[in-house]
């Protein structure tokens, strides 16, 4: 897809944006946090400038849909109560608030496709912003329906594709309206997430490690396949250290393991140990008896034994052995957290690992992405310091795996 520079013409063109507003939100609609909106801006400001006519259209949560392809009403019950859900209305608005607070003035009306959107296109005005409906609420959006594609590029000449975190999906507003419309290019959001990703796909001269976390293996094993290709260092962390350690035959008690994987994850090992990529895993454990708050907690070694107990961080001397790895790295990539960070007494690791990250950016190239390593980097306001955080933890990963 081409770039959004290359456009020769924008004055007075009527441009659809595929945004990415699912921010998430508290159960009265606010927003909690608004990086994804605030990676919006560059892309509206350069069209604002160039004279274009902006349509904004995302999507928001799964809701059930309550449109059929041609803008009608299937579930009379269900329309009541999503268009009158208080939650849904205070988050619209707290977005237009939250465009407000950034010098942009935006309208949002109540459908994606229809009369009433190509009315509001007609009239539309140079600089103009609309903000069209959740897009999901229509039952094609997500099937890539021909028809409903059809009908998003009424009255569209541009279509500009700046939604990252959902470009791995093949849905009506992020891939099959492109065959309807003339002049498709991607945003500079998206150009910005190709721009770094690219740096790790594309970087054979470089060391780069990665830091992968979170909490299964099966979630992430096509990415780490993927990524022994490219990395010369991965660093396995979260619940997913427990299957490889207990593949190698560690003691891992009561922990979350994918029995499953297990022949799979010793084979990805071989194929590591063959290519020459090392795969580390963490060398010291934070144990416990449960799930909580008030768990009784115990620090081991790999080597001990972890009988009634589950594994929910690594340890200091994790983070330091890890640390020795990273300082040789050029480039560093981390998607998911080391440990369960939501509970305080298990986030040491995860606290430990963005805080290093954060400095290592001073000198190096580090790249996070993931829900997760996300809320923790905004946790420990430490988002400022990363080189890059990307707005996508699917895309992103699927990215890696040469997916996208």
């Amino acid at each position: 897809m081409s770039k959004l520079s290359s456009l020769t013409t924008i004055e007075n063109k009527t441009i659809l944006v595929r945004v990415d507003l699912n921010v998430p939100i508290d159960d009265e609609g606010n927003i909690t946090d608004n990086t994804r909106l605030i990676e919006t801006l560059p892309t509206i400001k350069y069209l604002q400038e160039k004279g274009g006519k902006i349509i904004l259209i995302s999507h928001f949560g799964r809701p059930k849909p309550i449109y059929d392809n041609n803008g009608d009403v299937i579930d009379d019950e269900l329309y009541q109560k999503e268009t009158n859900n208080p939650k849904n209305i205070n988050m619209f608005q707290n977005i237009i608030m939250a465009y407000l607070d950034n010098n942009i003035i935006v309208k949002k009306i109540n459908k994606c496709i229809g009369d009433e959107v190509i009315d509001e296109i007609n009239n539309i005005e140079q600089k103009d912003i609309i903000l069209l409906e959740n897009v999901r609420y229509y039952v094609g959006e997500t099937e890539n329906n021909p028809l409903f594609s059809e009908n998003l590029s009424k009255g569209i000449d541009i279509f500009v594709m700046d939604a990252f975190g959902t470009s791995h999906r093949k849905h009506s507003s992020t891939y099959g309206v492109k065959d309807y419309v003339n002049i498709n290019v991607m945003g500079l959001l998206m150009e910005k997430e190709i721009k770094y990703l690219d740096l790790i796909m594309e970087s054979s001269d470089k060391k780069i490690t990665a830091i992968i976390g979170g909490s299964k293996v099966s979630s992430k094993f096509d990415v780490l396949s993927s990524m022994i290709k490219r990395c010369n260092k991965i660093i396995i962390g979260g619940g997913m250290a427990n299957t490889f350690l207990k593949a190698r035959g560690y003691d891992v008690g009561i922990s979350l393991v994918e029995d499953d994987l297990l022949d799979k994850v010793k084979l990805l090992e071989e194929e590591a140990n063959k290519i020459g990529v090392e795969l580390l895993l963490p060398i010291d454990l934070v144990t416990a008896n449960e799930f909580s708050h008030n768990a009784l907690v115990r620090i081991i070694d790999i080597g001990e034994k972890c009988s009634g107990m589950m594994i929910l961080d690594v340890g200091s001397n994790s983070i330091n052995k890890f640390k020795e790895h990273l300082q040789s790295s050029d480039i560093i990539v981390w998607n998911g957290p080391l440990g369960v960070f939501e509970i305080d007494i298990f986030a040491n690791g995860t606290k430990k690992i963005a805080s290093l990250l954060s400095q290592l950016a001073e000198t190096k190239t580090v790249i996070a992405g993931g829900g997760d390593s996300i809320a923790a980097i905004n946790k420990y306001e430490l988002a400022d310091k990363f080189t890059h955080i990307s707005t996508g933890g699917g895309a992103m990963l699927e990215y890696l795996e040469g997916k996208i």
